[in-house]
């Protein structure tokens, strides 16, 4: 996600990561775990995250979404 494209290909070859533009299921399934690492690390609850998410922005779909970081939030539940 931090290297999208050719600007970033020094910086990439310096940390060891890929460069280069991801597929959009893949960002957004990176972006999804994302926010539930940061939920753990701010000791969220899974009663939190549906707090936020439902009340966030008044109209927005937000299942989809919840659900997702759910899914990534339980996993990461199970490691720790």
């Amino acid at each position: 996600m931090a290297c999208p494209d050719d600007r970033f290909a020094e910086w990439a070859e310096a940390v060891g990561v890929e460069c280069g533009p991801l597929e959009v299921n893949e960002k957004d399934d990176m972006i999804y775990e994302l926010d539930a690492l940061v939920a753990h690390l701010y000791g969220l609850t899974e009663d939190h995250l549906r707090h936020i998410f439902e009340t966030f922005h008044e109209g927005w779909e937000h299942s989809p979404r919840l659900e997702a970081v759910l899914r990534h939030y339980r996993d990461w539940q199970r490691r720790v």
